[in-house]
């Protein structure tokens, strides 16, 4: 409707009524079967996992549409277009209103129902590039059923060393290592751009950290005597430039927004 009702709007309205309509038709393609072959073509299309993702955008572009779709009110009263439309919104979210409730098991508020859900849903595991084999277990999945705190989310590979878990948490590990000759650590973390080690508060240079075992587990050398060690997660140049140009977005946003409307009023003036 809002794009048959383009061609009665001025210019820059139908730019915009057509730029929604094709995003939303392209939207549609990219969730039916007839676009795979573009998704084999794209391997960062992997990304997004499930197609049908892509329908919260879709979303945002039936808002816009709908509201191109009717009239806008001559005066502050709402029309009957306006009501109708909200009204079968209204009648479209009436299932919602509806909760159905499901029984809660005990451990649904623990890491238990993460570690069952990945148990029972193998293909559902997320991996990264220096994996080269699906993992069945994890020395962190008895520790989690026997409830242990804290977990120990490291190992140190030389015989002599000695590893003492200090924390464990979601962005960041502490370990305190002892080792007369020095050892190799790994933590049960798969190797990822941003992931920083810091030894005695020391950063480690970016080419220390290894992705070793098929698992592709962080694994760097720690010299001998006793040492605190610590992973964290942190940002790459790509993310902060991602973080920059999403905020700079934000900004444009706004400024098309606020702009405008204060041009106009010191035009009336």
């Amino acid at each position: 409707v809002a794009t048959v009702a383009a061609f009665r709007r001025e210019s820059r309205e139908r730019a915009l009524i057509l730029v929604f309509a094709a995003a939303l038709v392209l939207l549609l393609l990219l969730m039916l079967p007839v676009s795979a072959p573009l998704w084999e073509l794209l391997p960062i299309a992997s990304l997004v996992q499930f197609p049908w993702r892509l329908l919260a955008l879709a979303a945002v572009a039936l808002a816009v549409l709908s509201g191109f779709a009717i009239r806008a009110p001559e005066s502050s009263k709402l029309n009957g277009q306006v009501l109708v439309l909200a009204l079968v919104a209204v009648l479209g979210s009436y299932a919602y209103t509806l909760p159905q409730y499901t029984p809660t098991p005990e451990h649904a508020e623990e890491p238990l129902l993460s570690i069952e859900f990945e148990l029972n849903y193998t293909d559902m595991r997320g991996m990264t590039a220096w994996t080269e084999e699906m993992p069945e277990t994890s020395p962190l999945v008895e520790q989690y059923l026997a409830g242990a705190d804290p977990l120990i989310t490291a190992e140190v590979l030389d015989p002599d060393a000695d590893l003492t878990m200090l924390r464990a948490g979601g962005a960041s590990d502490e370990v305190l290592v002892r080792s007369p000759n020095g050892t190799a650590l790994r933590f049960y973390t798969y190797y990822f751009p941003g992931w920083r080690v810091f030894i005695d508060g020391e950063r480690l240079p970016e080419e220390d950290l290894r992705a070793e075992t098929v698992y592709g587990l962080i694994t760097v050398d720690i010299p001998a005597g006793e040492h605190t060690v610590l992973l964290r997660w942190g940002d790459t140049p790509l993310r902060l430039a991602g973080k920059a140009l999403t905020l700079t977005s934000l900004a444009v946003a706004m400024g098309l927004v606020v702009v405008p409307p204060v041009v106009r009023w010191r035009k009336k003036r």
